[in-house]
């Protein structure tokens, strides 16, 4: 995402600052502090860096900003449609791949709490995470499917399974079935509801879920901007 994204709210003007002022609604008890979204900054970055390169697919296919916006857009239509509610939590099992990307923006876009685990846990532990936050849906690669519906079934959770591949076993949606819905008008989110929801290893006890807000988010990537190098380049 690009810099002059982060943190601005698709309500202001480009180059206007994008923290809490006198007069702001969403302005808080401190000055200074960032009070756009997730869900308003990746719009911003839309709408402004349309037609730049935003994925780059293993087949060579370039994703653009305007595409990644409207795929997002669709598969939190798609969710939706499933009955996932802003708020609710999402766990997301995957390889590095360019749905998952596409996932995390849907996340963001829907106002829904991305729960992202290691891909290496074992299905009981997955399971264990999910009786812990109570997700509403779980996206999983074709490898892990069976597996994890098993689990997360015999823990008695309703969760609703997509399959980023061919299912294996029942499952509520393909992936490429929740694109073809149409686009979900982002619903307001506020700067502290929460936005990421992962967990520990646990190494040391039970895994616990670390709450991440929006503002959260986008303050630690408007510090890492302002201490790393700038890119100038869309090839990083």
């Amino acid at each position: 995402m690009s810099k002059d994204a982060v943190g601005e709210s698709t309500a202001r003007p480009s180059g206007t600052s994008p923290v809490a002022s006198t007069g702001d609604p969403n302005a808080g008890p401190r000055a200074g502090i960032v009070t756009a979204t997730l869900t308003s900054a990746f719009a911003e970055a839309y709408r402004r860096f349309a037609d730049r390169p935003a994925v780059l697919e293993e087949s060579g296919k370039i994703c653009t900003y305007a595409e990644l916006g409207s795929r997002a857009r669709r598969l939190a239509g798609g969710l939706a449609a499933l009955g996932v509610r802003p708020g609710d939590r999402a766990v997301v099992l995957t390889k590095n791949r360019p749905e998952s990307f596409v996932i995390d923006h849907a996340l963001a876009a829907g106002g829904f709490v991305r729960v992202a685990l290691s891909y290496r846990l074992h299905p009981r532990e997955v399971a264990q995470i999910a009786r812990d936050c109570d997700p509403a849906v779980a996206f999983v690669d074709g490898e892990r499917e069976r597996e994890v519906a098993a689990a997360l079934a015999e823990a008695g959770l309703d969760v609703a399974v997509v399959a980023l591949d061919e299912p294996q076993g029942p499952v509520a949606a393909r992936y490429g079935e929740l694109l073809a819905h149409p686009e979900l008008a982002s619903p307001r989110v506020d700067p502290e509801d929460l936005a990421w929801l992962p967990y520990t290893s646990g190494t040391t006890g039970e895994p616990k879920g670390v709450m991440l807000s929006h503002r959260s988010l986008l303050a630690c990537a408007r510090n890492l901007m302002v201490e790393l190098p700038a890119i100038e380049t869309d090839d990083v």
